[in-house]
């Protein structure tokens, strides 16, 4: 007997861990740019998921089981596909969080899609081409997603951050170069950076009158939805795509350096 999975039900469970094949890139492929703007911590992301979560009237109307992490259906709930590249990481990562949430979008008539920088307006024009995309139907950019490999020392994003916490921002502004680059030349307020297993959600936001990042706290992909603080990276990207909805653009305020070549 099949067991029908909802939006409420896709969206709390956590994402299957990526195999790794025998053979894979091991390459830094972090870009010689740095960002020099103001930075701080997104304080409130989790709090704000969680309030987006339990505050929409999400559909009932039941998923694809074929589109679902979900326990009940063994092997299906986990990766068999092997992984040595960026491209084939941002291949599961489409899969897993693009694909699924493109059907919670399609049943509760949000309209906004998942897509490849090649599918939007500014690709007529700008001549880099970032990994992911959250867009318009019509191709209206409202989200910029760069992806990285998770098995490369220099993309573990969880030591990076935890030395911005020490003081020391370095190694996070380069990190975020790249990403807060497309934010400013596409001119869009949301963005992330992830290598699957963890990722970093992005805000622009004024301090005082001039521009700068927020970025959300680390989140996981085997993390659970457990109504007191934690979140899953599918509840975090929903809500950073509901916000863009809201208004896709920045603030408008003062901006002196953004990034610099490194």
């Amino acid at each position: 007997m099949s067991i029908p999975i909802t939006s409420t039900d896709l969206l709390q469970h956590a994402l299957p861990d990526i195999n790794i094949g025998p053979n894979f890139t091991r390459s830094n492929a972090i870009h010689d740019i740095r960002y020099v703007g103001p930075l701080r911590r997104w304080a409130t992301f989790n709090n704000e998921v969680t309030a987006t979560f339990q505050n929409t009237n999400w559909s009932p109307v039941p998923l694809s089981s074929s589109l679902v992490n979900f326990p009940t259906l063994g092997p299906l709930a986990n990766e068999h596909i092997r992984c040595g590249d960026e491209t084939g990481l941002q291949g599961r990562f489409d899969e897993r969080v693009g694909q699924a949430l493109g059907a919670v979008f399609d049943v509760n008539h949000i309209d906004l899609v998942f897509g490849d920088f090649k599918c939007t307006t500014n690709a007529l024009k700008y001549r880099k081409t970032p990994d992911v995309m959250i867009m318009r139907p019509n191709g209206s950019s409202h989200v910029v997603g760069e992806m990285k490999t998770f098995w490369v020392y220099d993309h573990q994003l969880e030591r990076i951050v935890s030395q911005f916490d020490l003081g020391e921002d370095k190694l996070l502004r380069q990190v975020l170069g790249q990403i807060a680059q497309y934010m400013e030349d596409l001119d869009l307020k949301f963005g992330f950076i992830s290598n699957y297993n963890e990722t970093l959600f992005l805000r622009q936001v004024l301090f005082g009158r001039i521009r700068g990042l927020e970025f959300s706290p680390l989140i996981y992909h085997d993390d659970v939805y457990t109504g007191q603080g934690d979140v899953t990276l599918r509840q975090g990207m929903m809500h950073l795509a509901l916000c863009s909805l809201v208004n896709p653009r920045p603030d408008t305020g003062l901006r002196g350096v953004w990034t610099v070549d490194t």
